[in-house]
Formats: C-alpha cells, structure tokens, sequence
C-alpha cells in the first residue's frame, strides 16, 4: 500500500508516467534522462534571450522557446553576462 503513495508522490514531482514511477521504485533511481541533446546557441540567440529576460519573460518561458529547462536558461544567461561584462 505504501508503495503506491510513494509512486504518487514521484508522479506528481517528476515529469513521468505513473507506470515510470513504479519502475523507479523498484530500480531505486531515477530512470528518465535528459529529453534532448545540448542545446547549441550562438551569441545572436543570447542576446534575444537577454532581451526577452528584460522585457519580464521567466527564465521557464524563455527555456520553453529554445527547449530548454529553466536552470539551464539561467546558467546560461549568467555565464553570457559574465562573458560580455568581461569584454
């Protein structure tokens, strides 16, 4: 009976199937990796996301429209801004 509240609990918390969460209960580790491959940007695109980030978009939204997650959109952003404060 426990087990199906812990795969509730994984389903509602992971982007995964309740049927994926059972499996990542019996292997003990999570299973899904990443969706996609790295995602290359070019200095173009860095500059549009910087723009949209000004503009109040959400790192989320801004991930979404490169496909990427929100912690990547982030560290990239950050990293961009430490480049161009730099030069």
């Amino acid at each position: 009976m426990n087990e199906n509240w812990y795969a509730l609990i994984i389903a509602s918390q992971f982007p995964v199937t309740v049927e994926q969460a059972f499996q990542i209960l019996d292997a003990g580790k999570r299973i899904t990796g990443r969706k996609e491959k790295y995602v290359k940007l070019t200095t173009k695109d860095l500059m549009e996301m910087e723009r949209l980030r000004g503009q109040g978009l959400t790192y989320r939204a801004i991930g979404e429209m490169y496909g990427m997650s929100m912690n990547a959109t982030f560290r990239r952003l950050k990293a961009f801004r430490k480049k161009v404060k730099r030069n």
